[in-house]
Protein backbone atom coordinates (compact mmCIF):
# COMPACT_ATOMS: atom_id res chain seq x y z
CA UNK A 1 0.00 0.00 0.00
CA UNK A 2 1.42 3.36 -0.99
CA UNK A 3 1.97 5.78 1.84
CA UNK A 4 -0.03 8.96 1.59
CA UNK A 5 0.10 11.88 3.93
CA UNK A 6 -3.14 12.55 5.69
CA UNK A 7 -4.63 15.96 5.08
CA UNK A 8 -4.66 18.41 7.97
CA UNK A 9 -7.83 18.05 10.01
CA UNK A 10 -10.55 20.65 9.68
CA UNK A 11 -12.57 21.67 12.74
CA UNK A 12 -16.33 21.60 12.36
CA UNK A 13 -18.73 23.11 14.88
CA UNK A 14 -21.77 20.92 14.34
CA UNK A 15 -25.22 21.55 15.81
CA UNK A 16 -27.51 18.54 16.09
CA UNK A 17 -30.63 18.35 18.23
CA UNK A 18 -29.66 21.55 20.09
CA UNK A 19 -26.29 20.05 20.96
CA UNK A 20 -23.06 21.66 19.77
CA UNK A 21 -20.16 19.37 18.86
CA UNK A 22 -16.68 20.20 17.68
CA UNK A 23 -15.33 17.56 15.33
CA UNK A 24 -11.82 17.52 13.89
CA UNK A 25 -11.88 15.49 10.71
CA UNK A 26 -9.33 14.73 8.00
CA UNK A 27 -11.77 12.60 6.02
CA UNK A 28 -15.46 12.60 5.27
CA UNK A 29 -15.74 9.27 7.11
CA UNK A 30 -14.34 10.88 10.27
CA UNK A 31 -16.85 13.71 9.98
CA UNK A 32 -19.80 11.38 9.37
CA UNK A 33 -18.78 9.05 12.20
CA UNK A 34 -18.17 11.97 14.56
CA UNK A 35 -21.59 13.53 14.09
CA UNK A 36 -23.39 10.67 15.80
CA UNK A 37 -26.03 10.85 13.05
CA UNK A 38 -27.39 7.41 12.27
CA UNK A 39 -26.59 5.90 8.91
CA UNK A 40 -30.31 5.55 8.17
CA UNK A 41 -30.80 9.29 8.80
CA UNK A 42 -28.05 10.24 6.36
CA UNK A 43 -29.39 7.73 3.80
CA UNK A 44 -32.81 9.38 4.11
CA UNK A 45 -31.28 12.87 3.95
CA UNK A 46 -29.41 12.06 0.73
CA UNK A 47 -32.25 9.89 -0.62
CA UNK A 48 -29.81 7.12 -1.56
CA UNK A 49 -29.41 3.38 -1.12
CA UNK A 50 -27.51 2.27 2.02
CA UNK A 51 -24.83 0.67 -0.19
CA UNK A 52 -24.34 4.01 -1.93
CA UNK A 53 -23.83 5.58 1.49
CA UNK A 54 -21.06 3.06 2.17
CA UNK A 55 -19.36 4.04 -1.10
CA UNK A 56 -19.63 7.75 -0.28
CA UNK A 57 -18.27 7.09 3.21
CA UNK A 58 -15.20 5.28 1.85
CA UNK A 59 -14.77 7.08 -1.49
CA UNK A 60 -16.19 10.61 -1.23
CA UNK A 61 -15.00 11.49 -4.73
CA UNK A 62 -18.33 10.19 -6.03
CA UNK A 63 -20.44 12.59 -3.97
CA UNK A 64 -22.71 15.02 -5.75
CA UNK A 65 -22.91 18.72 -4.95
CA UNK A 66 -26.49 18.16 -3.84
CA UNK A 67 -25.34 15.58 -1.27
CA UNK A 68 -22.66 17.96 0.00
CA UNK A 69 -25.19 20.80 0.31
CA UNK A 70 -27.69 18.58 2.15
CA UNK A 71 -25.03 17.39 4.59
CA UNK A 72 -23.85 20.95 5.23
CA UNK A 73 -27.42 22.09 5.88
CA UNK A 74 -28.14 19.15 8.22
CA UNK A 75 -24.96 19.75 10.23
CA UNK A 76 -25.35 23.55 10.06
CA UNK A 77 -21.80 24.00 8.78
CA UNK A 78 -20.56 25.92 5.72
CA UNK A 79 -20.82 23.99 2.46
CA UNK A 80 -17.33 25.11 1.44
CA UNK A 81 -15.81 23.55 4.57
CA UNK A 82 -17.24 20.15 3.64
CA UNK A 83 -16.24 20.60 0.00
CA UNK A 84 -12.69 21.48 1.15
CA UNK A 85 -12.58 18.37 3.34
CA UNK A 86 -13.58 16.12 0.43
CA UNK A 87 -11.16 17.90 -1.94
CA UNK A 88 -8.25 17.49 0.49
CA UNK A 89 -9.07 13.84 1.06
CA UNK A 90 -9.26 13.13 -2.67
CA UNK A 91 -6.01 14.97 -3.29
CA UNK A 92 -4.18 13.04 -0.58
CA UNK A 93 -5.64 9.60 -1.37
CA UNK A 94 -6.20 8.55 -4.99
CA UNK A 95 -8.54 5.77 -3.82
CA UNK A 96 -10.91 8.38 -2.37
CA UNK A 97 -11.39 9.75 -5.89
CA UNK A 98 -12.72 6.54 -7.31
CA UNK A 99 -16.30 6.91 -8.33
CA UNK A 100 -18.63 3.98 -8.85
CA UNK A 101 -19.90 3.25 -12.33
CA UNK A 102 -23.28 4.81 -12.89
CA UNK A 103 -25.92 2.20 -13.42
CA UNK A 104 -29.60 2.74 -14.03
CA UNK A 105 -31.42 2.20 -10.76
Amino acid sequence: MASTSAPAPISFKVTLDNTDLTIKASTLAELLDGTRMLKKDIVALWNINPRTYDKRHDQPGGMTQDELHKLAAALKVPYLDIAKLVYQECTADPNARKTPLNKAE
